[in-house]
């Protein structure tokens, strides 16, 4: 195995225990503020909300390293797939860090506390230019970029259960986008799950992947064993 990929499977596996164990800690957090609300129009309230925003702002980057060291797990001819996953990766990553810091940051200051920032700009209902941010990143990123991971992989039988939940997740979160279509929000529900739960099956299954530094990528040029073999049976 060379070193850029000794390196990528090392990354890779450590990235995935990362982000499972996030994902469950924002699930965790998500549960406790839902259960917490007084009424279920209220918005979830601090300190649950605040950590999410945490928690999602450090998922996005790690999303795109992991994206990467599956880049570098792939066979050299499938690499364009991985490298349009990390692509599609890269803008979720910018557009969610960029859309939650602002959030974090700036909707509890007074001077965004008023119209339309207040009603048009962050809050989480539809309709608001934050809700719309969110669902170009989640649910057309998203799948998008867990499509062409999906095609980046082999059809191997390793490999199968983790190309089908890369699928699954990817169909999911695409279907959130009935939530725009009818304009009924509760249909996102179902891209949630796609991302969420079916996404943190997909980061169990890359653990063993990574772990067993499965080198997919295209073999150095030279003779093959075969030819060796009749080489010297010919000498």
């Amino acid at each position: 195995m060379s070193q850029p990929t000794s390196i990528a499977s090392r990354m890779g596996l450590w990235t995935a225990i990362a982000l499972l164990v996030l994902e469950s800690l924002y699930i965790s957090v998500l549960s406790i503020g839902l259960f917490l609300l007084p009424s279920p129009a209220t918005p979830i309230q601090n300190p649950w909300f605040t950590t999410m925003e945490i928690l999602i702002l450090c998922m996005a980057p790690l999303l795109v390293i992991l994206f990467i060291c599956l880049h570098y797990r792939t066979k050299a001819s499938r690499k364009p797939w991985s490298m349009a996953a990390i692509a599609f990766m890269l803008g979720l990553c910018i557009l969610t860090t960029g859309l939650h810091f602002a959030i974090l940051t700036l909707s509890w200051r007074s001077d965004f506390s008023e119209p339309p920032w207040s009603t048009l700009v962050f809050p989480f209902r539809w309709p608001s230019l934050a809700y719309a941010v969110d669902i170009v990143a989640w649910d057309i990123f998203w799948p998008l970029s867990l499509l062409c991971a999906a095609c980046a992989l082999e059809h191997s039988r390793r490999q199968r259960w983790l190309k089908s939940f890369m699928l699954l997740s990817a169909l999911l979160s695409a279907l959130g986008l009935l939530g725009v279509a009818l304009d009924d929000m509760d249909y996102r529900n179902i891209g949630i799950v796609g991302y969420v739960p079916v996404f943190m099956i997909v980061l169990a299954l890359l653990i063993p992947f990574f772990r067993r530094g499965e080198n997919n990528a295209l073999e150095p040029p030279g003779p093959k064993k075969s030819d060796l073999n009749a080489t010297r049976a010919y000498e």
